[in-house]
């Protein structure tokens, strides 16, 4: 007997043929010596090596018997099949035929340390590259392998105890991961000082863990009352200038070391307008001021903190841009793309259209936070013999690695 783990295109080829081939890494034998279990972490453990797979939430396990070639399944020698997560049973019950036997995982812990240590980890690490590479960043080996644990202790605050309050004591030592746990839930003002106030709400969590920081907590320390003064249409560094001999900007630089206080205020400051308006271009337009600054100490937390924006929003955020950037040969150049055709202004549709097809400007500065899209479409079967006469199949697509996370 073999087990063989199989992403939903493979199993619909399966279904669909009789017959389908898995890559070597996908499969391995079950005997007396290695259990179905032990198996299933041998193959996990492989593909994390290799990288075939996306998402366990989109795979099954085969269980079959041995045929002519061990990496050949037979529909005929097919003996079991097993969900690889609770949503992967979701899913393959409710879009594929309603007599098939697909049975429930015993448990998703292996499914969730996939999805956090190989899945996320390579999303964080690549995006970290890549952001290092087109915005000319600064990165050691030593500081890449930092943000990326940072990152993936990060998501699993986020996901183990939703909230920044609800981290026990020991979580603050790690204080990028507690960065980025923290989602504003306070009417900050809604202009570039707010991210300031995140950093003072930020400091306030450090100072006592554990804490429902309430607004008087905030409104009592003397920073607030600096950085209420400080009124008109002003920049990063500006305010920056304003209040770096304060108490507050040396005792969060303590928590910060590798780039100060303002990692966070800019780390919060990228993820938002990001989040808002996902558009490399429109990003980079909204950052190059500081990104270039004369001043060593500001470009020096902009280094530290687009490493962590990398990281955390992955790899899938920055790719499409990172293509372009590289100009490989394999995607058009601007000057080859067909020009639009004009559009009749008498028209209110075209001319809606057109609207839409413009490239974004400079993204709205905002203290809000918005949840990120979910990235899930629906579409009609390929073969309705395969698929439940009720439901439709998904396709998924990959979300920035933040992004899962839904804060309410």
């Amino acid at each position: 007997m073999r087990l063989a783990i199989l992403q939903k295109e493979e199993f619909v080829h399966l279904l669909k043929l009789g017959k389908v081939m898995v890559p070597e890494c996908q499969s391995e034998a079950v005997d007396k010596e290695r259990n179905t279990e032990k198996a299933k972490q041998s193959i996990l453990e492989k593909c994390g090596a290799l990288g075939p797979l996306e998402s366990l939430d989109r795979c099954i396990f085969i269980e079959y018997a041995d045929g002519d070639s061990p990496c050949v399944i037979a529909i005929e020698d097919v003996k079991s099949i097993t969900a690889a997560s609770k949503e992967a049973h979701v899913m393959f019950t409710s879009q594929f035929r309603r007599d098939l036997l697909i049975k429930m995982p015993k448990d998703d812990a292996a499914a969730e340390n996939y999805d956090l240590w190989v899945i996320k980890k390579m999303q964080a690490g690549k995006g970290l590259d890549v952001l290092a590479s087109m915005w000319g960043l600064n990165v050691t080996p030593q500081t890449r392998n930092q943000i990326i644990e940072s990152t993936l202790l990060g998501f699993s605050y986020r996901n183990k105890y939703r909230y920044i309050s609800k981290l026990p004591a020991e979580c603050y030592e790690q204080p990028y991961s507690v960065m980025l746990t923290y989602e504003r839930y306070r009417p900050y003002p809604n202009d570039l000082r707010g991210y300031f106030f995140d950093a003072v709400e930020l400091l306030c969590h450090f100072s006592k863990p554990g804490c429902d920081v309430p607004d008087s907590m905030v409104e009592r320390t003397s920073i607030y009352s600096r950085l209420i003064g400080i009124r008109g249409r002003k920049e990063i560094q500006d305010i920056h200038k304003a209040i770096k001999d304060e108490n507050f900007t040396s005792m969060l630089g303590k928590i910060f070391p590798d780039g100060g206080y303002l990692v966070p205020v800019l780390f919060f400051w990228m993820r938002d307008i990001f989040r808002h308006n996902p558009d490399f271009a429109a990003l980079l337009a909204e950052v190059a001021y500081i990104k270039d600054n004369e001043e060593p100490e500001v470009r020096s937390a902009f280094n530290m903190a687009a490493l962590c924006f990398g990281a955390f929003f992955g790899y899938d955020a920055f790719y499409d841009a990172w293509y372009e950037a590289r100009r490989l040969p394999i995607i058009k150049s601007p000057d080859s793309a067909p020009k639009q055709q004009p559009v009749n202004s008498g028209n209110a549709t075209a001319a809606k259209s057109e609207k839409s097809q413009r490239k974004p400007g400079r993204a709205k500065k905002s203290g809000s936070r918005r949840k990120p899209a979910d990235a899930k479409k629906e579409t009609k079967p390929e073969d309705p013999n395969l698929f439940s006469d009720q439901q439709q199949p998904e396709r998924h697509a990959l979300t920035e690695i933040g992004g899962d996370i839904k804060i309410s």
